[in-house]
């Protein structure tokens, strides 16, 4: 079930296809949309700062994960806690997500009055109505 869009996503790619303007569904090019991403003479420059981002960011991200796996190796003190909040981090934010929650949908101060106009102010928009940002 999973790998549907997988698939779909693939068979997409060698298509021209737009979801707002083709209503007769997608039309077979072939290898056309890599030939025009690969010869735009743009797409390398955006390449190569994507890669200035990404390859020291994974870098740093790898090391800080290995030296913290190689700290927690060792047995320690607290040990059991630390890896048990890095390991689930879902119960980690329990404690703020929970009075948030109860906070949103309590009776005393519910969603109307968190959207009120006293929390966010209200902004002219294009139609010259009144909207909430």
């Amino acid at each position: 079930m999973a790998v549907f869009p997988l698939f779909w996503s693939l068979y997409l790619s060698f298509t021209k296809f737009s979801v707002i303007k083709d209503q007769n569904g997608p039309t077979w090019i072939g290898l056309g949309n890599f030939d025009r991403l690969l010869s735009d003479p743009d797409i390398w420059q955006r390449f190569t700062t994507t890669a200035r981002f990404v390859i020291p960011a994974v870098t740093i991200e790898l090391l800080f994960g290995f030296s913290l796996a190689m700290l927690l190796n060792r047995a320690f003190k607290g040990r059991g806690m630390i890896v048990t909040l890095i390991a689930d981090p879902d119960d980690a934010h329990a404690p703020c997500g929970g009075p948030l929650l109860a906070l949103y949908v309590s009776a005393r101060l519910g969603r109307d009055q968190l959207l009120d106009t006293r929390y966010f102010p209200a902004a002219q928009g294009a139609s010259g109505q009144q909207t909430l940002m």
